[in-house]
């Protein structure tokens, strides 16, 4: 019962972070078009895993596809924090900005030592050898 939770709650954040790209791109866009098709792929394998499980445990607990996707729901709190994966317990929305934040922070410092570079390499020219338009 636990794994069957694990996995409709990693599905279920999948599914909201699609949800929240989709949000970001108008309808026409390419890309909108394939967040959507990914978000109707990953909303249909999420609802197959809500009927197994409800197949499987439907003496002990029935949930719904909106008590699953929403993460402040009642299932989501009955999942205790062993159940959860190390890198779970951020959700994937918050791990992928940080991260995306990190990595531009890096990018920001390799761009800023290639220019220091690029200006240590440069030759100092006089000013009287620059054109200047009159």
């Amino acid at each position: 019962m636990k794994v069957m939770q694990e996995q409709m709650r990693s599905q279920a954040v999948e599914y909201c972070y699609l949800k929240e790209i989709s949000r970001k791109y108008s309808d026409g866009q390419a890309i909108a078009q394939r967040v959507a098709k990914q978000l109707k792929r990953s909303a249909g394998s999420l609802k197959s895993s809500i009927c197994g499980f409800n197949n499987k445990f439907a003496s002990q607990q029935s949930v719904t596809f909106a008590q699953v996707a929403d993460p402040s729901s009642d299932f989501n709190q009955l999942i205790s924090s062993d159940v959860l994966s190390y890198n779970q317990d951020i959700p994937l929305v918050v791990w992928r900005k940080a991260t995306d934040a990190l990595n531009l922070c890096d990018r920001g410092h390799e761009e800023e030592e290639i220019v220091r570079t690029e200006m240590k390499n440069t030759p100092f020219l006089p000013e009287s050898t620059i054109y200047h338009p009159g």
